[in-house]
């Protein structure tokens, strides 16, 4: 048994270093408090969920609801932080992912919460060795995932052979993605230091993309790739960190 606290810095006193445990904030555009943040145990951000997207407030399905506490995404990771992307719901039903046997009532929020929020919940998609927790807690602790607005979307990414989630060394920063939507798609994202650097408009259902950065890396960049399908729906990939190849 472990002695009551109503403080997160003694829970994260006591998880520190575990490479069994894993945490992440979520709707950081509602409001977080990030001061509190560890980096060893939160090793994700929910970038989306019922309340909506919290990677940028231009988002078009950005968080509506904010506190003088609301912190987008994009600007935890340029202070430095490195974390993978999850979506989830929030709406508290305990249901695990969404039926494909009722399309319309995917993702769906409590009737409660209907009145208040436009947005339904997200998804998050982990790639793993196993199905096993063991392989799970690992894929969020290495940043091995993606998140959804709910749509089953397939994605793959990477910069200059790096993974998405992954740190490493670049002469130039190469963006590779393939994308196999649920419907058809509009437009890719290139993200990078909170700016959309590179954008394609698509079409279709399965689209890939090449596109390599006119500047090279200085210091440590991120990016990551924002999908967009034509009916509205997103999917982000994790960020991927790029530092100047120091043998060139």
């Amino acid at each position: 048994m472990y002695a009551p606290t109503s403080s997160i810095d003694v829970v994260w006193r006591h998880f520190r270093g575990r490479e069994d445990v894993v945490a992440g904030p979520h709707h950081t555009l509602h409001g977080v408090a990030w001061e509190h943040h560890e980096p060893t145990v939160e090793r994700f951000v929910e970038i989306y969920s019922m309340w909506g997207a919290s990677d940028s407030p231009e988002n078009p399905l950005a968080v509506v609801r904010r506190t003088e506490r609301s912190l987008p995404v994009d600007e935890i990771l340029n202070s430095g932080a490195k974390l993978g992307f999850t979506g989830g719901g929030d709406c508290h039903e305990g249901h695990c992912g969404f039926s494909s046997e009722d399309p319309d009532g995917q993702g769906k929020v409590p009737h409660g919460f209907a009145a208040v929020i436009p947005y339904r919940c997200g998804m998050t998609a982990a790639l793993m060795e196993r199905l096993d927790r063991r392989s799970l807690v690992r894929a969020l602790r290495e940043r091995r995932t993606y998140a959804t607005t709910g749509a089953r979307v397939l994605l793959r990414f990477s910069v200059s052979g790096i993974p998405m989630g992954g740190e490493g060394e670049a002469e130039r920063a190469v963006v590779e993605a393939s994308v196999n939507g649920c419907g058809p798609l509009r437009a890719l994202e290139v993200v990078k230091g909170g700016k959309v650097v590179h954008r394609e408009e698509v079409s279709g259902r399965d689209v890939s993309l090449r596109w390599e950065d006119p500047e090279p890396p200085e210091g440590e960049v991120w990016y990551y790739l924002r999908v967009v399908q034509a009916d509205g729906q997103m999917a982000w990939s994790s960020p991927t960190w790029v530092r100047p190849d120091e043998q060139s």
